[in-house]
């Protein structure tokens, strides 16, 4: 088990080494490059998480209001377009990224 181990570490070793050669690094150094994944920020999902993060701020001024014994009649509908909000953005984030919501 060991030599086979060992063989096949001597084998990658050689191939990182003709790799890197001289001659072949600026074709490594682009097929490197190129298999690198599209990490380009998608301005829709960055849009959703800034507005569930603001109505996550507002929802917890919602509560602090009440708490401090604002009348829940004046705050009930503002807490639904706040909810409205955050369930639609959270609906853009799943569209976007391929999964349910409630996942993240």
């Amino acid at each position: 088990m060991k030599i086979k181990s060992l063989r096949f570490e001597l084998e990658q070793a050689a191939t990182l080494g003709t790799s890197f050669a001289p001659h072949h690094v600026r074709e490594t150094i682009k097929a490197l490059h190129n298999a690198q994944p599209d990490i380009s920020l998608d301005s829709a999902a960055v849009a959703a998480e800034q507005v569930i993060h603001e109505c996550d701020t507002t929802l917890t001024r919602y509560r602090e209001a009440l708490e401090a014994g604002t009348d829940p009649t004046l705050v009930a509908p503002l807490d639904h377009r706040n909810s409205s909000s955050t369930s639609r953005s959270a609906s853009t984030l799943q569209a976007r990224r391929g999964h349910p919501a409630d996942e993240q």
